[in-house]
């Protein structure tokens, strides 16, 4: 985990992994019928997964799922949080993430970004940025 940056698996702007781990992103789904998480780079936005709320029971059935042997979606038992989670990460799963929640049939909105990044490569260009404004003795313990 970085000293610099959120610790794994939370949602703050930045999170961090190392390559083949596992890593859950949350969302706040309480009022909402529906959630989707997507993926962006820079070439494409894409759709992960999506899935509506039961209307009877606390539970998340999926819509769509681009790869279910390696993307979870699953929702807390009051079916508040709706807990994404990325198998095995690799260089391709690295970029911004966002959560999607419809309370509206025609309105989607859309929660903060998460940028996931490898923490080596975080540290790697934290050290190269700071060597490049020569900046020394840097505070690592800054939280973004």
């Amino acid at each position: 985990m970085s000293d610099l940056l959120a610790p794994k698996g939370s949602t703050s702007l930045v999170t961090t992994v190392n390559p083949s781990e596992n890593i859950t992103l949350t969302c706040n789904i309480v009022g909402k019928h529906q959630v989707a998480w997507y993926h962006l780079t820079a070439d494409e936005l894409t759709l992960l997964v999506s899935a509506e709320k039961s209307m009877t029971e606390n539970i998340l059935p999926i819509d769509y799922n681009k790869d279910g042997s390696r993307f979870v979606l699953k929702a807390d038992s009051e079916a508040t949080v709706a807990r994404f989670t990325i198998v095995k990460v690799g260089k391709d799963d690295l970029g911004v993430y966002f959560c999607g929640t419809k309370a509206e049939w025609s309105q989607m909105l859309f929660g903060k970004p998460i940028l996931v990044w490898f923490e080596a490569l975080i540290n790697l260009n934290i050290t190269r940025i700071c060597s490049a404004m020569r900046i020394k003795g840097v505070n690592k313990n800054v939280t973004l």
